[in-house]
């Protein structure tokens, strides 16, 4: 200024207030990103920009709060002895996102957050047929952007339903002697198939078809008849666990057995020790008689003679089921 003659002076500071500075981020996810910057001088009539037209620099983007407020929705399903459980619908809620138009870090107002954005995963708090709680647990798809400030867990409810049971085999009753009742006495129970949810899905579709035991059902019959012969047995069927499973088909079935006519044998002493031949004795429908402690051989070799023993449980004489076994009678005669 002193010479005005061209000459230029020392180099001053050039203040901030003389520049406008715009700039944009090169990267709009979350974390400390690159922010590209244009600058251009306010005062362009008295000012040339000679180098600095643009900078780089580094600043950071926070992830969003989201705050999930809404459960997702579980699939009902048939019972299907698992805790499995099928989320139809993501949990949701809110979302508060920064103030894009100030850009400053100051916060928008809160926006939805939807369930696309939601991995949501949930298991029955119990496997039993009825309305049961799910345990919800979410996380978010997009942890770049996003932090979950509230709801990672929820509960909700959805109902298991009952697995069907058909019943198409007849349970098994033990023949016997007349004895002028309807009695019967059942060995082994009525059994079926059973229909359970599949445990992949656990969505309601059904898997298929498994063998339901004997040992899940309560059978009861009676004779339809008391006579000698060949009888038509009627079987009543109920489920022992009838909180996870109903009965669809088989609550009455039918079966056959035998009456046998009674047997009033002869009574034969016999005062020997050693092996006896049971069989010819009782195919003549003599009943034998032996002291206090004998030990004879019971030979039964067909189901005759089976049937002609059974007397002698009464007594306590024997048991029909050995076969060729040596036996020790009671400490009394009967």
């Amino acid at each position: 200024a002193s010479l005005a003659d061209g000459s230029l002076a020392a180099n001053t500071s050039f203040v901030a207030a003389g520049v406008t500075t715009t700039g944009v981020f090169a990267n709009a996810s979350a974390g400390n990103q690159t922010v590209n910057l244009n600058n251009a001088l306010m005062d362009t009539t008295n000012y040339t920009l000679a180098t600095g037209g643009q900078f780089n620099t580094t600043a950071t983007i926070d992830k969003a709060a989201v705050y999930l407020t809404t459960s997702g929705v579980v699939s009902s399903k048939v019972y299907d002895t698992t805790t499995n459980a099928a989320v139809t619908t993501n949990s949701s809620g809110l979302v508060q996102l920064g103030n894009a138009s100030l850009a400053d870090g100051s916060l928008a107002a809160n926006t939805s957050f939807v369930a696309a954005g939601v991995t949501t995963t949930g298991v029955f708090a119990n496997a039993s047929a009825g309305n049961q709680t799910v345990n919800l647990n979410n996380a978010l798809v997009d942890t770049t952007n996003y932090t979950l400030a509230t709801g990672s867990q929820f509960n909700t409810t959805a109902t298991i339903g009952k697995a069907a049971v058909y019943l198409n085999i007849s349970g098994v009753v033990s023949n016997k002697e007349y004895d002028s009742t309807t009695n019967a006495v059942i060995t082994t129970s009525s059994s079926g198939v059973v229909q359970l949810g599949d445990a992949n899905l656990a969505d309601g579709s059904l898997a298929a078809n498994t063998t339901f035991a004997s040992s899940g059902v309560t059978t009861t019959g009676v004779f339809d008849g008391v006579t000698v012969g060949t009888q038509t047995v009627v079987l009543n069927n109920t489920l022992v666990d009838n909180a996870n499973y109903k009965l669809e088909a088989g609550s009455q079935l039918t079966t056959t057995s035998t009456i046998f006519p009674k047997i009033e044998p002869d009574v034969i002493p016999i005062n020997v020790s050693g092996p006896i031949l049971m069989q010819e004795l009782w195919l003549q429908r003599k009943r034998v008689e032996v002291p206090p402690n004998t030990t004879v051989t019971v030979d039964v070799v067909d189901a005759l003679e089976k049937r002609l023993l059974s007397p002698i449980n009464s007594y306590g004489y024997g048991d029909d089921s050995i076969m060729n076994s040596v036996i020790t009678l009671p400490q009394e005669n009967h």
